[in-house]
């Protein structure tokens, strides 16, 4: 797997509920020179990640619609693809939600 992140030569599957962010993030991943993949669930991500597409990077959000959440499909796509890189956003919110035994959704 041929993975250059320092020139933007690798594929990102970018993972996001909210189509804004979801569209803001790839917009600028693709002016960075990457191939983006786009899911605003866990469950189209993992279906992606399950096929034969070239993916080298997972970045998704902690907070996902569905029944499978960021965290779970970040460790679900480690299983499939045990060299795939991975970057879960929201940790902060998640982190500072759980301590008062909340959530946000």
């Amino acid at each position: 797997m041929n993975r250059d992140f320092s020139t933007g030569a690798a594929t990102v599957l970018v993972v996001d509920g909210e189509p804004i962010i979801l569209d803001m993030i790839s917009e600028e991943l693709i002016r960075q020179g990457f191939s983006v993949l786009a899911a605003e669930t866990g469950e189209e991500a993992l279906s992606i990640i399950e096929s034969d597409q070239r993916v080298d990077l997972l970045f998704t959000d902690v907070w996902l619609p569905g029944e499978l959440d960021g965290w779970r499909l970040a460790e679900t796509a480690r299983e499939t693809r045990p060299k795939l890189a991975v970057i879960v956003t929201g940790l902060a919110e998640a982190m500072a939600l759980d301590d008062f035994g909340a959530s946000p959704r």
